[in-house]
């Protein structure tokens, strides 16, 4: 309890603004021991002080009340937008995944193919977030990053170019093939951390 709030509770303060004051005054007043005017107006100048002051502590007791709810409302907010971010950098990575794995299959046999881009867009993102749960699991990161635009480097060219460099597809290949384990380790540990986050 602060030291202001215990001013407002104790027994003299309790006294002093009761109505038993009061009665005690008029009680000896009617006796017959009047006392002089000052008393009284002394009397009525600290029951009006400290039930201002009584006020003032209740305003200031509801204020910082008031103050601490709204806090912990943001910073509820601001972890349901960071949970939120982060199931979004997951799809993204579930869709990278997917992605790499429609390729692997394509570069077994590789006619009539469409180019699709491998790396996702907001890659700064993934990476925030892999510094975020483990400084190395952005390094990792990365490493599945560069093997995947070296990907897509490699199937543009045997896009452009007729389908008898069977090169180009057998390092795209195996660039892919590399980075796909590193990959699902990475989503699963993005799972792991995205559930243990408050709800």
């Amino acid at each position: 309890m602060s030291q202001s709030g215990a001013l407002v509770r104790s027994p003299l303060t309790r006294f002093l603004t009761s109505s038993a004051v009061a009665a005690a005054l008029a009680f000896i007043f009617a006796l017959g021991h009047p006392f002089p005017h000052s008393v009284y107006w002394i009397v009525a100048g600290v029951g009006w002080l400290v039930a201002f002051y009584r006020a003032w502590c209740d305003e200031y007791q509801s204020a910082n009340k008031l103050k601490q709810e709204l806090a912990g409302e943001l910073a509820q907010e601001r972890r349901d937008a960071e949970k939120r971010e982060l199931i979004r950098v997951i799809t993204e990575l579930h869709a990278m995944e997917k992605r790499m794995l429609h390729w692997r299959n394509i570069l077994r046999q590789p006619w009539g193919i469409k180019f699709e881009k491998l790396v996702p867009d907001d890659v700064p993102t993934i990476l925030h977030w892999a510094e975020k749960i483990r400084p190395d699991l952005r390094i990792a990161f990365e490493d599945v990053s560069d093997k995947a635009q070296e990907a897509e480097r490699l199937i543009k060219q045997f896009v452009e170019r007729p389908p008898s460099d069977m090169a180009l597809m057998r390092r795209s290949y195996n660039l892919v093939d590399e980075a796909l384990p590193r990959l699902d380790n990475i989503i699963a540990e993005f799972e792991s951390f995205e559930a243990k986050l408050p709800r």
